[in-house]
């Protein structure tokens, strides 16, 4: 998967299996690069999401390879409306707790589960919502925002 820049050049890149092989990431060598960051609308919310394969599903969004965010990246996105999409499985709800507890916007994976009625089980994630929703357009953040929570009284969806 390349990451492109404002010139159209590759700068980053990241490979992933697709058959459950180890390691499932490959990324190139150096400081982790923030997916599509050069290509969002900086005055609108913009949806941080794990995985740069979620961020081709919901528009405005960027990516970072996991949960990891170093310095660089913060600095990148610190004047960003930023709304945290991050995968609904253990590591993605611990650290969903975390942003919570700094005041950041996290996804509700329980409501949004609910209110579409997919099934429950122990993952999800947006790209995966999209193919089980058969849907053709990209999530946007008006439809999502509803789904997003700001206050550490909400943890306990994510527990």
């Amino acid at each position: 998967i390349p990451f492109y820049n404002k010139e159209k050049k590759i700068h980053y890149f990241l490979a992933r299996s697709l058959y459950g092989q180890e390691p499932k990431y490959k990324c190139a060598p150096g400081e982790k690069q923030i997916y599509n960051i050069d290509f969002i609308d900086k005055s609108k919310p913009v949806i941080f999401l794990e995985g740069p394969l979620d961020a081709l599903f919901c528009e405005n969004s960027i990516a970072i390879t996991g949960l990891q965010i170093g310095e660089e990246q913060e600095r990148l996105v610190k004047d960003l409306n930023l709304y945290y999409l991050l995968d609904g499985d253990a590591p993605g709800r611990k650290k969903s707790i975390e942003f919570l507890k700094m005041g950041r916007w996290v996804f509700n994976w329980k409501k949004f589960i609910s209110d579409n009625k997919l099934p429950e089980q122990s993952k999800y994630d947006i790209n995966e919502v999209y193919i089980k929703m058969n849907r053709t357009e990209k999530f946007t953040f008006q439809e999502l925002e509803k789904y997003f929570v700001n206050n550490i009284y909400h943890q306990s969806y994510f527990l």
